[in-house]
C-alpha cells in the first residue's frame, strides 16, 4: 500500500477516533426513593424530544456531547426530578436518582387501555380502579363479590355485563373479557369466567375498562375489559394470612327457611410476595374455603394455589413462569320449587352438583432492546377436567407483543395472537375444537393538551367447519349489505383544557365468538332442555361513548374530590341472548303427528337480529381528612335502555329522535309504569337492570375503620313469559314486589391492633332483604363475617 493511500486512512482514523473521544457518558439508575426500588421505563430527558428510558433494572446510559445540560427524570405518579450538570469530552458521569411518588388519593395509575402506564384520568373511556385495601375489607369469597362494587357492572350467575350489555345467559360466552396479568381467563369450553378461579389474594389492582375500547383483547371484550394485576415484589417481603369463619342468619320471611343448624363459611387464604436478589423475584398464594351456601344442599368447596416467578437473565431480558390450580365443588342452583317453604329448594333436577379441577401454566419472557423497544412473548395452556368429561377441555394462547414509547410522546403496539381450544363431549357432539390468529397495532400520540388513540385487530377464526375472518357487513335502510369492514377498531381522544378538567371520547367496533356451548351445548335442567344451535352466527357492533372527569382539592389537600359523567351509546347486530321458547323441530312440526309443544320447550342460545343499548353513567369520589379522621366516598348511578330494534311496536324505534326520546321518558318512570306502557316496555331485552346504583362511605380513625356500602337493582322488567309456566309462583311472587327493585345495603368495621395485625366483622344484606338478581334464584339473607388479617 503506497503512502498516498496510507495518509487518507491514517487521517480518517485519527479524526474518527478525536470525534468519539468528544463524546461524554451519562449513566445511572433511577428509583423509588422510598423502597429503592428500581422504575423501569422511566423516562431520562436532556432534550425535548431527545432521550432514552430506564431498562428492567431501572438503569441508563446516554452518549452526549460535551457541554451544559439539564436532565429531567420523569416517572408516571412520581414527582419529576432535574438535575443541572457540565459533561466533560471523554467523562463518565453517574448519576443515580431516586423519585419520590406522588401523593394523590383519587389519581390512579392504570395499564388497561395500552400496556403503558398512565393516569386513569388521561384515558379515553371510562375506567375503574379498585384496590387492595379495599378487597381486604370487603372479605370476598369470590371474585364477583369484588366486581359487583363497580359502577354499571353487574354480575348474574356467573356472567359479568357492564351498562347492561349483557343478561342472562346460563353462564355461557362473555362480552367482558377477563384478563390476568396480561392472559384471558376465559374457559375453553364456554368462553366463560370462572370467579373462583381467579386468585384475589395475590391481587396488586383490578381495572374495569367499560366498552369496546381495546383491540389488544380478543373477541370477548366487546363489553369492556377486566384487567387483573398481581403484587409486585420487592426487596422488602410482603406477607399476608386471612381467617375468616362466618354463617347465614335466619330469612325475613320465617316460612323459607329450611335449615336447622347454621349454614356455615370457613375460609382462609395466603400471600408472599418477594424479590430476594436483583435477579430474581416471586409470589405465591394459596386460598381454601368451604361455603354451606343458602340453598338446601347447596355447597362450594374450592383449594386454590398459584405462583409466579421471573429471573432477570441481564439488564434487558427475563423469563418467568406463572401457574394457577383450583379443586372445586360448586352448585348451580337453577329455580326453586315454590315461593314459600320451597324458596330455597331446587326443583327436581334443578340443582347441578360438578366438581372441576382447573389448572393454567404460563411461560412468559420479556426483552428489550438497546433503543428502548420492548418484546413481550406469553402463552398459557388452559387445561380443564370436569368430573363428567371423558377427556379434559384444553386452551392454548400464545401472544406476541412489540412496543415502543417515543419522547415525543408517541407510543405503538403491536402483535399477533393465537388460540386453540379441543373438547371431547359425547352429548354435545364428540370431538369439537376451534381456532383463532389475529394481528393487532394500536397507535397513540400525546400533544400539550390532547391525546389520540387509534388501533385495529384483524382476526381469523375456525369452529369446526365454519372459518371466517371478523368482518361487520354495513347494511343500508333496506338491510342490503353496502360493503363490509373486517376487523375490529377503536378511535379515542382525551383532551385536558384546564388543569382538573378532562374531556374524552371513544368508538370501538366489537366482534364476538360464540363459544363451543353456546353452539352444541345439550343438556337438561329439571323437566327444561338446553337445545344445541350449530348455526348461531356470530355478533358485532360497536359501543360509544362522551364523558367528562372534574377533580376538586383545597389547598390543604383535605379535601379532594371527582364528578365523572358518561353517556354511551351501544348497537349490536346479531346480538345472541339466552331464550325461553318452544323450539319444535321442523321434522317434527312437518310430520302430521300429534305431539305435546311441551315436549320441547327450553333454552337455546339464538341471535336477535339488532339491539342498542344507550344510557348515562354518574360517579363520585370523594376524600376528606379533618383532625386525623378521614372520610371516603365513592358514589355510582348508571341507567341504560336496552332494547331489540327489530322488535313488533308501532313505532321505529330504529329512529335516533324516537329511541331517544323513550330513554329519556322511560328514565324517570317506574317499572309499574313503563310496564303499562307498551311502546316503552314491549322492545326491552330480558333479563336487564334499568337502573343500578352503588354507593360505598367509610370513615378512619386512629386505626378503626367502618364502612357501608348500598346497591341497588331496578325491578327487572322482561324474563321469558312462558318461564311462569314451569316455575311454581314466580309470576305471582313478581307482582308482588311492587316493581320496586331491591336495596342490598352491607356493613363492616375494622380495628388494627398494631402495625400487623386486624380484626373486623362484615355485613352482607344487613336488612335481610329478600331479594334476586335473576328470577327465581333468591341471594343469601343476612350473612355475618369475622375476619382476622395478619400482615407482615
Amino acid at each position: 500500500m503506497t503512502l498516498k493511500k496510507i495518509f487518507p486512512a491514517f487521517l480518517l482514523l485519527l479524526l474518527t477516533s478525536y470525534g468519539f473521544a468528544q463524546q461524554a457518558t451519562l449513566k445511572g439508575t433511577v428509583t423509588d426513593a422510598n423502597n429503592k426500588e428500581a422504575l423501569i421505563g422511566a423516562s431520562v430527558i436532556y432534550q425535548e424530544g431527545k432521550g432514552t428510558s430506564t431498562d428492567l433494572d431501572g438503569n441508563y446510559e446516554l452518549s452526549l456531547e460535551p457541554g451544559n445540560y439539564n436532565i429531567r427524570f420523569s416517572y408516571i405518579g412520581y414527582f419529576t426530578v432535574s438535575k443541572s450538570l457540565e459533561l466533560k469530552a471523554g467523562e463518565v458521569k453517574v448519576m443515580n436518582i431516586g423519585l419520590q411518588e406522588e401523593v394523590d388519593s383519587l389519581e390512579t395509575i392504570v395499564v388497561t387501555g395500552s400496556i403503558f402506564e398512565k393516569r386513569a384520568s388521561e384515558e379515553v373511556i371510562s375506567i375503574e380502579v379498585i384496590k387492595p385495601d379495599f378487597i381486604n375489607k370487603i372479605n370476598p369469597v369470590k371474585f364477583d363479590d369484588i366486581a359487583r362494587r363497580v359502577t354499571g357492572l353487574n354480575v348474574v350467575d356467573g356472567q359479568a355485563n357492564i351498562r347492561a350489555g349483557s343478561g342472562w345467559a346460563y353462564g355461557v360466552g362473555s362480552r367482558v373479557m377477563v384478563i390476568l396479568d396480561g392472559q384471558p381467563m376465559l374457559s375453553p369450553e364456554r368462553f366463560d369466567v370462572k370467579w373462583n378461579f381467579l386468585p384475589f389474594e395475590n391481587i396488586g389492582q383490578i381495572e374495569v375498562l367499560k366498552g369496546a375500547s381495546s383491540v389488544l383483547y380478543g373477541s370477548s371484550a366487546m363489553n369492556g375489559t377486566i384487567n387483573i394485576q398481581s403484587i409486585k415484589p420487592t426487596s422488602t417481603p410482603y406477607n399476608k394470612l386471612v381467617a375468616y369463619t362466618g354463617f347465614i342468619g335466619s330469612p325475613s320471611r320465617e316460612v323459607t327457611k329450611w335449615w336447622r343448624s347454621p349454614r356455615l363459611t370457613n375460609g382462609v387464604y395466603f400471600t408472599r410476595a418477594y424479590k430476594p436478589r436483583d435477579n430474581f423475584e416471586y409470589n405465591v398464594g394459596a386460598n381454601m374455603y368451604n361455603s354451606q351456601l343458602q340453598f338446601e344442599n347447596g355447597e362450594e368447596r374450592v383449594i386454590r394455589a398459584n405462583f409466579n416467578t421471573r429471573w432477570f437473565v441481564n439488564e434487558r431480558f427475563s423469563v418467568g413462569v406463572r401457574g394457577n390450580a383450583m379443586y372445586t365443588y360448586e352448585s348451580e342452583f337453577f329455580w326453586w320449587q315454590n315461593s314459600e317453604v320451597g324458596a330455597y329448594k331446587a326443583a327436581d333436577g334443578s340443582l347441578n352438583l360438578q366438581e372441576y379441577i382447573r389448572v393454567t401454566i404460563d411461560p412468559y419472557l420479556v426483552k428489550f432492546s438497546k433503543k428502548g423497544v420492548k418484546h413481550d412473548f406469553k402463552n398459557r395452556i388452559y387445561i380443564n377436567r370436569p368430573e363428567f368429561a371423558d377427556k379434559p377441555y384444553f386452551l392454548i394462547n400464545s401472544d406476541y407483543q412489540v412496543s415502543k414509547k417515543w419522547e415525543s410522546n408517541w407510543s405503538l403496539i403491536g402483535g399477533v395472537n393465537t388460540q386453540t381450544f379441543y373438547m371431547n363431549e359425547k352429548d354435545w357432539g364428540g370431538d369439537l375444537s376451534g381456532n383463532f390468529v389475529a394481528g393487532y397495532a394500536q397507535a397513540e400520540k400525546k400533544w400539550n393538551k390532547i391525546a389520540i388513540v387509534a388501533g385495529t385487530r384483524v382476526e381469523f377464526f375456525r369452529i369446526q367447519d365454519t372459518k371466517g375472518i371478523a368482518a361487520a357487513p354495513i347494511k343500508n335502510e333496506n338491510g342490503d349489505v353496502k360493503f363490509t369492514s373486517p376487523g375490529n377498531w377503536r378511535l379515542g381522544f382525551n383532551y385536558n383544557p384546564f388543569k382538573n378538567t378532562f374531556f374524552r371520547g371513544n368508538w370501538g367496533q366489537a366482534f364476538r365468538f360464540p363459544s363451543i356451548a353456546e353452539r352444541y351445548a345439550n343438556a337438561s335442567i329439571s323437566i327444561v332442555n338446553v337445545y344445541p344451535n350449530p348455526e348461531l352466527k356470530p355478533e358485532y357492533g360497536w359501543t360509544s361513548e362522551l364523558g367528562i372527569e372534574q377533580r376538586f382539592a383545597t389547598k390543604s389537600k383535605r379535601f379532594s374530590g371527582s364528578f365523572d359523567a358518561a353517556f354511551f351509546w351501544q348497537e349490536y347486530n346479531d346480538l345472541v341472548e339466552f331464550l325461553f321458547d318452544f323450539y319444535i323441530p321442523d321434522s317434527v312440526a312437518e310430520s302430521g303427528v300429534d305431539y305435546d309443544p311441551f315436549d320441547y320447550a327450553g333454552f337455546k342460545s339464538v341471535n336477535v337480529s339488532k339491539a342498542r343499548i344507550a344510557g348515562y353513567e354518574l360517579t363520585w369520589k370523594s376524600n376528606l381528612n379533618l383532625n386525623g379522621h378521614s372520610f371516603n366516598m365513592n358514589l355510582g348511578y348508571s341507567y341504560s335502555y336496552p332494547v331489540d330494534l327489530n322488535a313488533d311496536i308501532s313505532e321505529k324505534l330504529g329512529n335516533v329522535g324516537v329511541y331517544l326520546g323513550k330513554l329519556f321518558r322511560s328514565n324517570f318512570k317506574s317499572a309499574e309504569k313503563v310496564l303499562a306502557d307498551p311502546s316503552l316496555s314491549q322492545a326491552l331485552l330480558k333479563y336487564r337492570n334499568r337502573h343500578l346504583l352503588t354507593t360505598d362511605i367509610e370513615w378512619n380513625y386512629k386505626g378503626f375503620s367502618v364502612g357501608f356500602d348500598i346497591r341497588y337493582y331496578s325491578f327487572i322488567e322482561k324474563v321469558d313469559d312462558i318461564f311462569g309456566v314451569f316455575i311454581p309462583d314466580l309470576l305471582d311472587y313478581r307482582i308482588m314486589e311492587n316493581f320496586k327493585g331491591n336495596m342490598v345495603v352491607g356493613a363492616r368495621a375494622f380495628y388494627q391492633l398494631n402495625k400487623n395485625h386486624n380484626i373486623g366483622i362484615i355485613v352482607r344484606n344487613l336488612t335481610n332483604n329478600e331479594y334476586y338478581l335473576r328470577p327465581p334464584r333468591l341471594e343469601s339473607p343476612v350473612n355475618y363475617s369475622f375476619q382476622y388479617r395478619y400482615e407482615f
